[in-house]
């Protein structure tokens, strides 16, 4: 299956599992206003970070940021519990 059909796929499902979030729009519309790099995940990949999370009953959640903030390592992520 090529490249293009994988897309296609991917966009379907997408569609037929996870709705449109208007708040997420917005706070995606407002970072480029801001001029902020693209850091946003696929929708797929958030819910399959939001049932991780729920998984291990994360309190606390902390991504690698340090193209916004430098003083924290690079290529990690963080859930307490």
């Amino acid at each position: 299956m090529g490249q293009q059909m994988w897309q296609k796929v991917n966009d379907y499902l997408n569609r037929l599992l996870i709705p449109e979030d208007p708040i997420l729009r917005r706070g995606a519309a407002e970072n480029r206003r801001a001029g902020l790099p693209p850091q946003d995940v696929a929708p797929n990949q958030g819910k399959v970070l939001f049932i991780f999370a729920r998984r291990v009953r994360a309190r606390r959640i902390m991504d690698d940021a340090r193209p916004l903030r430098p003083h924290y390592p690079a290529g990690e992520t963080y859930a307490t519990r």
